[in-house]
Parts: structure tokens; C-alpha cells; sequence
């Protein structure tokens, strides 16, 4: 899988290269139009005369559209939560009840946990707090604890669900 990676950024540092304005955006461009073509060319990159380690590419691939579907699921949630959080500020008699909860992981490894607390924090209303010493969960302040199971429950479904087939 390295390989293939390898490979795109290669293509896109010559994509970059053969244009007039070097940029990142025409590296974003170049590995865009390098990953397609690894994806149209996999099958004559998995036979061994060409010297390309023999494991499938597929892996690669799968990794990128998780990492997709993992964005847009997180951009998602950032902005309910954005809405969520313009409906407390400005309604002056609802009761929030902010606190800390514990949150079992069903992530192990210190990347997936990582990104799952990093994205916990960037959404509004929720902070990770702390990681428990075994790193079988996290404590999250929440801006409005009414109901914890729920929030658990939510978390558990979107962006664990997501992390997990990104990092496991």
C-alpha cells in the first residue's frame, strides 16, 4: 500500500512540476488525477512483471474513500452542532446542564484514538477532557449533559463508527 501512495504523490510532484503556477492546490489537483489513474491502471499494477509489490491495491483505494466518507460524516456533525449551539445562545430561557462524561472506545490504536478526540473536540459543544489511563475511554465535556446515553450513543454511531474503518 505504501507504494501506491508513493507512487501518487510522485505523479502529483510532476503534475506540479509541468505547471506554469506550482501551488498546493495544483498538487491537490495532481494527486486527484494520480489516484484516478492508479484506479483505472490497478489490474496491470497487480501483475508481478511490472515489479509493483503483489498485494492488491484495493487497501489504498478503501483507504481514501473512508477517509471521504469520514470528512464529510465529520463535516456533518460540525455543523449540526454549530446549528445546535446558534439555538442556545440565542434562546436565552433554555437550560443547558454542561458536565463530563465517560466514554468507552471501542478504538485501540493511538492514531484512531487520537482522531477520534481530536474530533470530538473540534465539534462544537464537546471538549475531550482526558484519555483513561488504559485507553479504554474518554472523557468528554459536554455543553449540555441532559441526557448522556444519548450523546454516547451518538458518538458511538458517527464518528467512532467513521474512525474506526479510517484508523482502527
Amino acid at each position: 500500500m505504501h507504494f501506491y501512495l508513493l507512487f501518487n504523490v510522485m505523479l502529483a510532484a510532476i503534475w506540479v512540476t509541468l505547471r506554469r503556477n506550482p501551488t498546493l492546490a495544483e498538487f491537490v489537483i495532481g494527486f486527484f488525477y494520480g489516484y484516478v489513474s492508479l484506479w483505472l491502471f490497478r489490474d496491470i499494477l497487480r501483475r508481478r512483471e511490472v515489479g509493483v509489490e503483489p498485494v492488491p491495491p484495493r487497501d489504498y483505494f478503501a483507504a481514501y474513500l473512508n477517509t471521504l466518507r469520514f470528512l464529510a460524516r465529520f463535516l456533518r456533525e460540525v455543523v449540526v452542532a454549530n446549528l445546535q449551539m446558534v439555538r442556545i445562545v440565542l434562546s436565552p430561557r433554555i437550560r443547558v446542564r454542561p458536565g463530563i462524561i465517560r466514554y468507552p472506545l471501542d478504538v485501540r490504536t493511538d492514531s484512531g484514538i487520537t482522531l477520534l478526540a481530536d474530533s470530538i473536540t473540534l465539534t462544537p459543544g464537546t471538549l475531550t477532557v482526558d484519555v483513561a489511563p488504559d485507553r479504554s475511554a474518554l472523557y468528554i465535556h459536554v455543553i449540555d449533559i441532559d441526557e448522556p446515553e444519548r450523546v454516547r450513543r451518538q458518538i458511538k454511531q458517527s464518528l467512532e463508527a467513521y474512525t474506526r474503518k479510517v484508523l482502527p
